[in-house]
Parts: C-alpha cells; sequence; structure tokens
C-alpha cells in the first residue's frame, strides 16, 4: 500500500512540473483538474494507511501488564499477648509472589499492609487507630503457607 502511495505522490510531483511548462490555457486548466484528482487520491492512500495502522494496533494484543484493580482487606484476625499482637490476613497463593509484592508499614497507632499483583487485584489494609501503641521498629511482617502475619 505504502508503495502505491508513493507512485501517486511522485505523480503529483510531475504534474505540478508538468504545470509550470505549459503554456496553453486549455492545456493549463486539464493539468489543474489532473492535479487536484491525484491530490484527492494521495489523500485517500494516506487516510487508507492511517485506517490500516490504526486496526492493526487494535488487534494486535497488547503486552503490557495486565491490569490489575485495588480491593480492601475486609477479612483478618489476630492473636494478642502481653509481648506479642499477631495480625492474620488469609490470602491465597500469597506464598507464590514475590518478596517485593508485598510490603508493610507501622507506625504507634497504625499498621498498612499492601499486598500487590494477587490474582490481579492489589489488596490493601489500614488499620488507622490501634487499640495500643505498638513498637514500629519491632514489627515486621512473615509470609506463610496460606496467609500473611504481622507481628
Amino acid at each position: 500500500m505504502s508503495n502505491k502511495l508513493e507512485e501517486a505522490q511522485k505523480d503529483v510531483e510531475e504534474v505540478r512540473t508538468l504545470m509550470t511548462s505549459a503554456s496553453r490555457k486549455r492545456v493549463q486548466d486539464m493539468l489543474a483538474n489532473e492535479l487536484r484528482r491525484m491530490e484527492i487520491e494521495v489523500t485517500q492512500l494516506q487516510e487508507a494507511a492511517v485506517n490500516a495502522a490504526t486496526l492493526q494496533q487494535q488487534q494486535n494484543p497488547k503486552t503490557s501488564t495486565p491490569t490489575t484493580y485495588d480491593v480492601n482487606i475486609r477479612n483478618y484476625s489476630w492473636d494478642q499477648s502481653d509481648k506479642f499482637t499477631k495480625l492474620y490476613l488469609m490470602l491465597k497463593n500469597i506464598q507464590s509472589l514475590p518478596k517485593e509484592s508485598i510490603t508493610s508499614s507501622f507506625t504507634e497507632k497504625t499498621v498498612q499492609v499492601k499486598v500487590e499483583g494477587l490474582d490481579g487485584k492489589n489488596h490493601h489494609l489500614r488499620i488507622t487507630n490501634l487499640a495500643g501503641t505498638i513498637k514500629p521498629d519491632a514489627s515486621y511482617h512473615k509470609v506463610k503457607t496460606v496467609s500473611s502475619v504481622l507481628s
């Protein structure tokens, strides 16, 4: 298709050259009419090329990263003693994720957990007002077979 477009563009240039050398009015008018027709043809070929490229892009599957969406973790449990508080998040297949996909952050009164890319979802848990204070520097998360445990 691009070869046909290139040939049509070359024909338009040649007709323009011929117009500059034509001295008779009737020949100039005939060349002007032919030039307009050829320019329309070039425009149509260009539009067809753009449409073909757009269609090809739409038909080719994209190889970018899969789309994920965010979900809040609502189901969790905890175990509390004088020394430790453990928070349990039950998420299937969490152990199959790379370590960098699971992050946690702690302050004295908050806990935040992010699990990114698990089954097409980004899971978030945020507890902003804990009943007591915790030691953020001693807090961590641990991934187990079926759940993530925070201490």
